[in-house]
Parts: C-alpha cells; sequence; structure tokens
C-alpha cells in the first residue's frame, strides 16, 4: 500500500501523488469488450494485464480488482433490460415510460437481480483465484439520481423534479436503500481484501465509498440540493465517508457537493467541456480530496498535451494551495516508455508548483 496515498486521503500528505493507469479497453488476448464485462476469467485476465502495466509506470497509483458490469447493476433490480453488444458496454433501457409509474415499484431483494448475481459471482471468482493477494472493490456505484435516470428517462426525471417531487423522492428513496444493502452484501463478502474507496479511485482510504454522479452537471443547485445531496449523504453515513465521480463542468454544483454529510474527496476530468482546475481547486483544496485527470478534448485547449499539464492543468490545481488532499494525472501517451517519463516530468514540475 502507498503509505502517501493513505495520508493524502487524510489530507495531510507529504507529497502530491501522481497517477497513472493503464485503462484501455483492448488487451493482447484478442477479447472484444462483450468478452471483458461478460465473463469473470477473462475480466481478471484483463484486469491482471492492465494492473501489470500500470506498474511499470512507476506512478503511485493504488491498483485493485473491480468487478465491473456496467452502470446498470441497480437499474436492473428494478427491470430495466440490458443489451450486451459485442464491442460496446452494456448498456440498461429504462423499464419505466413515464414518472408516475415510479409509486408501483417495491424495494427489490438486494442480491438477486441477474446482474447483482453477477457481481457476486465475480466477486467470488476474484477472491478464489488471487487468493486474497489483490484488492478487490466493489462495483461501480451509479449515485441514486444516476440509477433513476436509467429507470425512467432522463428528460422525464429531471422535469418531475419540478412537477412531481414526491415521485421522484420515492424513486430516489428506494435506490438508495438498495445501493446501501448490496454495497453492504459486497463488502462482507470481500472481506478484509476490500479496496476502498472504489471506481476510479486509487486503493488506500480506511474507509467510505465512491460513487458515480453524472447528473450533476445537468441540474441546478437547488435541485442538487433536493434530490442529490439527501441521498448521497445517507449512502455517505452507511459507509463512513463519500467519494463523488462525476463528468462535465458542474463547478456550479460544487457548493451543493460540499454540503453533503461526510464528503471526502470529489474525482473530476480537466479541460474543455469538462472542469476548470481553477474552479475547482479554489472550491475544494483543503477541503476534501481533489483527485482530477485529463479531459477527452484537451486538444482544443492546448497544441501538445505538456503544454496543457504546463500551462492549465498543473498550476490551475496547485498554485496557491499547499497540495493537501490533491492527487493530479500524469500525461496520457500510448507508448508506455513515454508515460513512464511523463510521470517523471510531472513529478518535477509538482515540485516547482508546490512549495513547503
Amino acid at each position: 500500500m502507498n503509505d502517501n496515498i493513505a495520508r493524502t486521503y487524510e489530507l495531510r500528505n507529504t507529497e502530491v501523488p501522481v497517477l497513472a493507469r493503464r485503462k484501455d479497453a483492448d488487451d493482447p488476448f484478442g477479447y472484444s469488450i462483450h468478452d471483458i464485462v461478460g465473463a469473470p476469467a477473462r475480466m481478471l485476465k484483463h484486469q491482471m494485464y492492465n494492473i501489470e502495466q500500470a506498474a511499470l509506470l512507476g506512478s503511485d497509483w493504488v491498483p485493485f480488482l473491480e468487478p465491473w458490469h456496467g452502470v446498470g447493476i441497480y437499474a436492473d433490480a428494478f427491470g430495466a433490460k440490458t443489451s450486451w453488444p459485442e464491442n460496446d458496454y452494456p448498456w440498461p433501457e429504462p423499464p419505466l415510460s413515464g414518472i408516475g409509474q415510479v409509486h408501483g415499484l417495491t424495494l427489490p431483494a438486494a442480491g438477486q437481480s441477474p446482474l447483482m448475481e453477477k457481481v457476486l459471482e465475480t466477486i467470488r471468482f476474484f477472491r478464489r483465484e488471487a487468493g486474497g493477494g489483490m484488492p478487490i472493490s466493489l462495483t461501480d456505484t451509479q449515485s441514486p439520481m444516476n440509477t433513476a435516470s436509467l429507470i425512467v428517462p432522463t428528460d422525464e426525471l429531471l422535469a418531475a423534479c419540478y412537477t412531481d417531487p414526491d415521485a421522484v423522492h420515492h424513486l430516489l428513496g428506494l435506490v438508495t436503500d438498495l445501493v446501501i444493502s448490496f454495497s453492504r452484501m459486497q463488502a462482507e463478502l470481500i472481506g478484509e481484501a476490500i479496496a476502498l474507496p472504489g471506481h476510479l479511485f486509487p486503493a488506500g482510504a480506511a474507509s467510505g465509498i465512491s460513487v458515480s454522479d453524472d447528473n450533476a452537471c445537468m441540474v441546478s443547485p437547488e435541485v442538487y440540493r433536493a434530490f442529490f445531496v439527501p441521498y448521497l449523504g445517507r449512502i455517505s453515513r452507511a459507509f463512513g465517508g463519500l467519494y463523488l465521480h462525476a463528468c462535465g463542468n458542474f463547478a456550479h454544483n460544487l457548493g451543493a457537493m460540499l454540503e453533503i454529510e461526510g464528503l471526502r474527496g470529489i474525482n473530476m476530468h480537466i479541460g474543455p467541456g469538462d472542469m476548470d482546475p481553477r474552479a475547482a481547486a479554489g472550491a475544494l483544496a483543503g477541503r476534501c480530496v481533489l483527485w482530477a485527470d485529463v479531459g477527452i478534448r484537451w486538444q482544443q485547449h492546448s497544441a501538445t498535451v505538456e503544454e496543457f499539464f504546463e500551462g492549465h492543468y498543473l498550476p490551475g490545481l496547485l498554485a496557491g494551495n499547499s497540495g493537501a488532499g490533491v492527487m493530479v494525472e500524469a500525461p496520457p501517451a500510448a507508448d508506455a516508455g513515454r508515460r513512464r517519463d511523463l510521470v517523471e516530468w510531472t513529478r518535477t514540475r509538482v515540485n516547482r508548483i508546490v512549495r513547503r
């Protein structure tokens, strides 16, 4: 385990962690995406290859195995039908067409839907084949509002926050109950090998759970406070803290996110169409973990990835603060040797910015 990562989760790190992963979908085994996400044995082989390759990069990333079977684990339990294309990720189709139908829903039993059963099967396989030597995370836990938008069409759901708030709260309450009960079931099955906080964050936190909250960029602070904060707070209380991931530009909701009880950290993408690093650091630095990776549109900002990092990403995240609780990504590169060089390049530039 990386001691500096553990200290970073406690906001008392002595240096800023530089993270780099191999996270490509392709591998040398000839597997399709469907092959990987559909079968535990192939998933393990693929993930172990990525872990071995990431270890060569010399970054501070702390790896783990993840039973990843798509974003629709909880929606599946409420009746969503999941499609499994050969060369794309699984996707659930909402089982309800209107918000009024949610009143007919009841709380599903944890672990008894097809995708939940698959997650538990994969955890058992990982434990058996890895022999307890590799940490295992919970599955990709989608937030209550994310999951709700996979049960009711997103436009219908968000409009109902204004037109039928009671129905939205009913649905969010059911989803939250299921997230808590199934997450506890996974944690009990994983046991001492559990990797915290989980999805998208390096292993090493003492407590807490990682939750993906990608609808945060689409709503106002008023809606976020009313329909996101209470349910995320319930999950946080159940697991001793909450770590959020969100895509897009959700800067307008950073203040509301900080109102979530037990919020421990936020992961985001930096770049055009995503977050501005100065806005993120201004709101979060020193208050919770700030873990920022690189968006896919950095080319719209700078001619080279080095220029993007040196002129925008790193100074935006680090200038004017101590770096406590901040994690940065090394620039992406297809070549492993180049990626390793960029890890050290990033460390050098981080140390120039952060003075202790």
